[in-house]
């Protein structure tokens, strides 16, 4: 009987060790990459040595750029890392769009105080400043309302998408084809 336990052991201790070899051991790759993959351009910010990648620019019908991957195109520039939100029961399209992550493309420089929600920077319309989860927004001492509010989702702050052209002075603001588009000189499409 001592001995079956000890052969039993041993055979399990033997298949332990083979499950653990066949586990950890990888297949060689099938073929070696000649090549790097392909980098995409970048441009240097003379500011602080960040480096940005440039995002492509080019005409909407413009058949070389993916425009799936950019949710917010201004100017016909898709923004990398850009995002918009529905808010309010009855969305069923995007109402908001994130401010911070436009920054560089509107270029402007978007001050924002985290404990008072006080945001202010400059527009096409002139100097902005309004407060987090108000739809009033000053524009150079004029009180501009809309219909919504701004908002904060996480560490990001989101304003209505008729911000842009009402308040911040672009030619339109819309969404359509799965994109929020804002065009600095354009017409609006209602």
């Amino acid at each position: 009987m001592i001995k079956f336990k000890k052969l039993s052991l041993l055979l399990l201790a033997l298949l332990l060790v083979l499950s653990f070899v066949a586990c950890t051991s990888s297949p060689p790759p099938a073929e070696p990459i000649d090549t790097p993959p392909e980098e995409p351009p970048y441009e240097e910010n003379g500011d602080d040595d960040y480096i940005l990648p440039e995002p492509p620019i080019g005409d909407l019908e413009d058949g070389d750029v993916d425009w799936s991957l950019y949710p917010v195109i201004i100017d016909g520039v898709g923004v990398p890392g850009s995002s918009f939100e529905m808010i309010g029961e009855d969305a069923i399209f995007p109402t908001h769009v994130g401010l911070m992550s436009l920054e560089r493309v509107l270029g402007v420089d978007v001050f924002w105080n985290l404990e008072t929600g006080y945001v202010s920077f400059q527009g096409l319309n002139g100097f902005i400043n309004f407060v987090v989860g108000s739809a009033d927004f000053e524009v150079d001492g004029e009180t501009i309302t809309l219909d919504q509010e701004s908002v904060r989702i996480g560490d990001e702050l989101y304003v209505p998408i008729s911000f842009f052209r009402d308040v911040f002075g672009a030619g339109s603001a819309y969404f359509s084809g799965g994109h929020v588009i804002i065009d600095m000189e354009g017409e609006d499409m209602y």
